[in-house]
């Protein structure tokens, strides 16, 4: 087992080796135009924007396929992107690729839901993947990665509910793991658990908050964890990593923004600017 983890975590760690910061691509990369976000073409767009990680959400039809897509409790994505009011989750495969998306101009495209074996199978061998927001469907997304052999290529995240933690600590699969934190608690029914954890999303709403306590990103780098955050703003109240974000860092104050998180010993950082980003690491020295 311990030999299956180190060849697994062997592409991250040589990532992170190569870059002193690794840059996680929301959804991809689909700002504008016709490009749709959690797409195949978002995530092309995302590896030219020289991300490391792709980050994707996945959920099931009422039969059992798996589809790329971030659905919503109440239906918001499905409306926006698709045009329907019903949850992806409640409808069966064929009525998901009836669906068309709809596009930043709010025109209707030619372009499909992607299933989550075509999205794995074109990205094979080229990036890392962050598979978020799927725990519910885990006895069916892990198979998937695993009938890809990408296990070495898919980081799954989730939430720090004991359920999911019991999951992964269940599992007899080197998945590598990514959960989320908000408090030292978090950290600690983390790391007691013996799980493949290779990094963890540290979310914090305020300067006070656990996760930029220097002694937490300590404990964590000495389990070889790396310590991920997000710069995220996608909608004017959204707040993950104490309002230092992307919006801040384009809008004329990078180092406040940007800089600040990685000059808080972040190594990875979540952006829906990679480009942008890379650039900005660059030409600082922190990439």
């Amino acid at each position: 087992m311990k030999t299956d983890v180190m060849q697994v975590n062997q592409q991250l760690r040589a990532a992170a080796s190569a870059h002193k910061t690794l840059i996680a691509s929301h959804r991809g990369s689909a700002t504008n135009g016709n490009i749709i976000e959690n797409t195949i073409p978002a995530f092309q767009c995302g590896l030219l924007q020289h991300a490391d990680i792709l980050e994707l959400d996945v959920v099931a039809s009422t039969d059992g396929k798996l589809f790329v897509f971030h659905d919503s409790e109440n239906g918001r994505n499905e409306k926006r992107l698709l045009g329907v009011e019903k949850e992806l989750r409640t409808l069966s495969s064929q009525e998901i690729l009836s669906l068309r998306y709809i596009n930043h101009d709010s025109v209707t495209t030619s372009q499909q839901v992607n299933a989550f074996d075509d999205v794995l199978e074109v990205l094979k061998g080229k990036c890392l993947l962050n598979v978020d927001r799927s725990w519910w469907f885990w006895d069916l997304v892990i198979p998937a990665i695993q009938r890809h052999g990408m296990l070495d290529q898919c980081i799954v995240k989730s939430e720090p509910d004991e359920e999911y933690l019991t999951y992964m600590a269940q599992l007899d699969v080197p998945v590598m793991y990514s959960p989320k934190a908000y408090t030292a608690e978090d950290i600690d029914r983390i790391l007691c658990r013996d799980m493949n954890v290779v990094s963890c999303e540290m979310i914090f709403f305020d300067l006070n908050a656990d996760m930029l306590r220097p002694e937490i990103h300590q404990r964590l780098h000495q389990r070889g964890i790396l310590c991920w955050c997000n710069a995220l703003k996608l909608r004017d109240d959204w707040n993950r990593s104490a309002h230092h974000d992307d919006n801040g860092a384009i809008t004329g104050d990078p180092d406040g923004h940007w800089g600040w998180l990685r000059d808080h010993d972040f190594d990875i950082i979540q952006t829906d600017w990679p480009g942008l980003l890379h650039d900005y690491l660059t030409a600082t020295g922190r990439r």
